[in-house]
């Protein structure tokens, strides 16, 4: 009878830790690699490191002074561009992240009938 009571306990607190590791490690792993999926995706569209190593070769290899500034001007945009869309997507990343985190809180607050939410 003592027996069956401490396995009883003890694998209620390992099912609640083990929930706890895949619902935070696993949930962060998963979103971290769709984010991955989507900078590199990201990357052959915006060519970040390449645009910032030749930013001021002219454009197109037009070698007069309007390809020159034309291609300054246009590898500056791209750059610009480029680093929003990279910014906005960590700021949504992280966001998708806190609201995976506090999921079960809420989901707990709200079972309790706290109405916190």
């Amino acid at each position: 009878m003592n027996f069956s009571v401490v396995y009883l306990i003890h694998r209620f607190f390992y099912r609640i830790w083990k929930f706890a590791y895949n619902w935070y490690a696993g949930g962060f792993l998963n979103i971290s690699h769709v984010a991955i999926g989507l900078f590199e995706r990201l990357d052959t569209f915006f060519a970040f490191e390449v645009t910032l190593r030749n930013i001021t070769q002219p454009l197109y290899q037009d070698k007069t002074i309007l390809g020159y500034i034309l291609g300054i001007i246009f590898r500056v945009l791209r750059v610009l561009v480029g680093a929003l869309v990279y910014v906005l997507l960590s700021l949504l990343t992280i966001a998708v992240y806190l609201f995976w985190a506090f999921l079960p809180i809420l989901i707990t607050i709200e079972g309790f009938g706290l109405g916190l939410v």
